[in-house]
């Protein structure tokens, strides 16, 4: 069975510095990890590089098998790996079927249409609930 995520030696540096020292990570599908560790401790950096917003410095990254390391981090998720924030932005007075429709416009680089609700689209409509089903929140 392929790995949904496998860090082989990953290493981030900046200069003399190193952030991440050679992580090698195997997350099988289904599992869930925790990172934790002090302030400065590298643990923004692991997933920044993880997601692509940072360059390795050595080692690769491995997404359901196949080699990401040299992907964009755009183009890293559009095949579904990426990072989300500590700091939601949510739009409060909209259902939580809105907020997930114009994340899905984002990911489809649909333009947002603030005037009137994204769910209006039944294509935009139909991929917010699914997602809404595959996490438990339908």
């Amino acid at each position: 069975m392929t790995a949904l995520l496998e860090l082989r030696g990953l290493t981030r540096s900046y200069g003399s510095l190193t952030a991440v020292d050679h992580v090698d990570l195997t997350v099988e599908v289904g599992e869930r990890h925790a990172l934790i560790g002090p302030n400065g401790a590298g643990k923004s950096t692991l997933f920044a590089t993880v997601a692509g917003t940072l360059r390795a410095t050595e080692g690769g990254i491995l997404f359901g098998g196949d080699d990401v390391t040299s992907l964009s981090e755009s183009e890293r998720a559009r095949r579904g790996l990426l990072r989300t924030f500590q700091h939601s932005s949510l739009f409060l007075d909209c259902s939580v079927l809105d907020n997930v429709a114009l994340a899905v416009q984002r990911v489809h680089r649909v333009a947002h249409r603030f005037h009137r609700a994204a769910r209006r689209f039944q294509r935009t409509e139909a991929e917010a609930r699914r997602q809404l089903e595959a996490v438990g929140l339908a």
